[in-house]
């Protein structure tokens, strides 16, 4: 069975980007109004100044992806556009620029959600310990993958095979760790409302129901078990999943607010 292209990948990937952008956008003022309510209620600051580093990555991250694909698709004047070979050489300034910004969004959205376990279990430094390990992991696993992207040239010896690679274990680990800290909190809530009548048993059984759809542990993981399994299977579809993720995480990351 063919493969779709690189760039038609790319190109696909970011329709789907900027439609996931335009959630965001419409979602946004309702998460800046709740911060504001909030704020005075004693909420974290750095919970604050996390929605507005995720509003600048995304901003920064769809300008940029724009910018590639104009620059990929586009004629310059100097014969006809080859967007493949562009999007093969993650060298260029751009790319590594997007997928720092990608690799910062990626890691600011498991901060959230490690976060989110710690106060849910109470401060207890047990339930803490893992995902602060898996995400230390994810810090060296992303700067690894940056680096091999650099190296990447056509037709020289680092290739898009290397940084796929990388970026699979980069996001089976984030996999991992949203998937544990999503059934802590789950597990806790659960736990805590079982001895509760039946009404509200329901009720804590539909808070719950709601609490895994804010945190968008549920979907967030799909699309991080996507991009492994795509990945692992060598073909091009993985670039349409990864260049989702970034702003897929701000989404969820707004639904600790």
């Amino acid at each position: 069975m063919a493969d779709i292209s690189v760039a038609n990948a790319e190109f696909i990937g970011l329709w789907l980007q900027l439609v996931v952008v335009g959630a965001y956008l419409v979602y946004l003022p309702q998460c800046v109004l709740i911060l504001k309510r909030r704020f005075w209620e004693g909420l974290s600051r750095y919970l604050a100044a996390a929605c507005a580093v995720i509003l600048m990555i995304v901003s920064t991250n769809t300008v940029f992806a724009m910018i590639r694909a104009y620059q990929a698709f586009a004629p310059h004047g100097h014969g006809p556009p080859d967007p493949e070979r562009y999007y093969e050489n993650t060298s260029t300034p751009l790319c590594l620029i997007k997928n720092s910004l990608e690799i910062v969004m990626s890691i600011v959205s498991d901060l959230i959600i490690v976060y989110r376990t710690f106060i849910v279990w109470d401060v207890n430094s047990l339930a803490f310990a893992f995902p602060i390990c898996l995400l230390g992991l994810n810090i060296g696993l992303g700067t690894w993958s940056l680096r091999t992207m650099s190296q990447v040239k056509p037709g020289g010896p680092v290739s898009m095979l290397d940084v796929t690679e990388q970026c699979c274990y980069f996001m089976i680990t984030t996999f991992s760790m949203n998937l544990f800290c999503g059934v802590m909190i789950c597990w806790r809530i659960w736990s805590t409302n079982r001895d509760a009548s039946q009404k509200k048993r329901f009720s804590a059984l539909h808070g719950l129901a709601r609490r895994v759809f804010e945190t968008a542990t549920a979907v967030h993981c799909v699309i991080l078990f996507a991009i492994f399994l795509t990945g692992s299977l060598n073909t091009n579809v993985f670039f349409i999943f990864i260049d989702v993720v970034c702003t897929r995480s701000s989404i969820g990351c707004m639904n600790i607010y």
